[in-house]
């Protein structure tokens, strides 16, 4: 009984055991993760970090230091001092120099910091100082009178440009405007060169609209000129991508000496206006800088073109599909075609025989490609092709032909053609 109990403790104290193992490994393990929780409240800042390193000093600068007084540009008459020379200034030295061209422009020669060369700004006109007091308003004028009989002349005005004229630079935008049409005074110079070198190609391009009414009108205006070597003239003005303006109301004016190059615009229109934007122009140098050739006019009123001592040449549109399919067709080899009789009785008495067709319309300059023109009877035919062999030579002249035999004559007459290609 005694033994039977401790056997039945033992077993139970191994199925105890079991059990624990079972329920250790079964709740060791990891279960299936819940949803987030929300997050906690911010924690306080931490304490500052210490200081980085300190970066590299930067560079001092330098101040512009004008020089007093005016120089004069290398290789220039005038009587002033002459521009001391790049190497022996400092960096932040300005000078002022009078230009030669245009007369009483002056430019500021700058040696600026890392520079190799003078950098030069045209036209300076000093630092601008603080805006004045506004003036007094000025009394009313009286006025005006009536307008007179066909109106006022067209006057030109540019857009954010003063009066007067102005080198055309790119971007630089300026405008025609016509009030009342003067009949009398139709025409506006807008642009010239007088300084066009030989050999050079002075050009000029422009977008040009007109705003009037509601239809539109634009286009793309190209210039170009030059005065050759041997004295000859060479001039473009023409359009591209035009739509709605009239080639005729522009015009390239030129003395025969090619000194003067203009061109002229012609409004014809009450209350138009046509605006011009300068796309691109050629350079020279000047110094160690670059200006165009080209002036432009945002002051000038309507007169009439001199032609007594200028050459005129008109706008060119762009060619139609229509215009260039012709050109096409007009250049293209096409072959001329010419019928002939040679008659059995006409050659000369001795060789080498010849016999002379009139054939109007070929030229001395054709190189002919000849043959026999057969009869429909096949018999005939043989027999032609055959004296046709006797042929040796068909040269061709203007509105004529002679044809050599060298040693024996055709004894028949011949039906011959001719093609020739130019």
């Amino acid at each position: 009984m005694a033994q039977q109990f401790l056997n039945d403790n033992v077993l139970y104290a191994e199925q105890r055991s079991k059990i624990n193992d079972n329920f250790t490994e079964l709740y060791d393990k990891p279960g299936v993760p819940g949803p987030e929780g929300p997050m906690g409240p911010i924690g306080p800042i931490g304490p500052v970090g210490p200081q980085g390193p300190v970066g590299p000093r930067g560079s001092d600068g330098v101040s512009i230091h004008i020089h007093d007084g005016h120089y004069r540009q290398p290789g220039s008459v005038k009587p002033l001092p002459d521009l001391p020379t790049y190497a022996d200034t400092a960096e932040g030295d300005g000078y002022l120099v009078d230009a030669d061209t245009p007369a009483g422009q002056v430019d500021l020669y700058l040696h600026l910091i890392g520079g190799t060369d003078w950098y030069i700004i045209y036209g300076w006109s000093g630092v601008e100082g603080p805006e004045g007091p506004q003036g007094p308003i000025g009394p009313k004028g009286d006025d005006g009178g009536p307008v007179p009989a066909g109106g006022l002349p067209g006057q030109l005005v540019a857009k954010g440009v003063g009066g007067g004229e102005i080198w055309a630079n790119p971007n630089t935008r300026f405008a025609l405007n016509v009030q009342i049409q003067d009949t009398t005074n139709t025409w506006f110079k807008f642009a010239s060169n007088t300084n066009p070198g030989i050999d050079e190609d002075n050009y000029i391009s422009f977008h040009v609209a007109s705003q009037y009414g509601d239809t539109p009108a634009y286009g793309e205006l190209h210039i170009n000129v030059k005065t050759k070597s041997d004295g000859t003239i060479e001039t473009i003005i023409r359009w591209e991508y035009v739509e709605g303006i009239n080639a005729a109301d522009f015009k390239l004016a030129y003395a025969a000496d090619g000194s003067v190059y203009e061109l002229w615009a012609r409004v014809t229109a009450d209350y138009n206006s046509l605006v011009f934007d300068v796309e691109s122009t050629s350079v020279y140098p000047i110094s160690n800088n670059m200006r165009n050739n080209w002036t432009i006019y945002p002051g000038q009123t309507g007169v009439e073109i001199p032609t007594d001592i200028y050459i005129l040449v008109d706008s060119v549109e762009p060619p139609t599909p229509e215009d260039l399919e012709d050109k096409i067709n007009q250049k293209a080899d096409k072959p001329r075609k010419f019928t002939f009789t040679i008659l059995k009785d006409s050659w000369s008495s001795v060789a080498p025989y010849t016999q002379t067709i009139v054939l109007t319309g070929v030229l001395s300059t054709d190189d002919p490609l000849a043959g026999v023109v057969y009869s429909a009877n096949h018999t005939e035919a043989i027999v032609e092709k055959a004296e046709w062999g006797k042929i040796d030579d068909i040269e061709t002249f203007n509105d004529y032909i002679i044809v050599t035999c060298f040693s024996a004559t055709p004894t028949l007459d011949l039906n011959g053609r001719m093609d020739v290609i130019r």
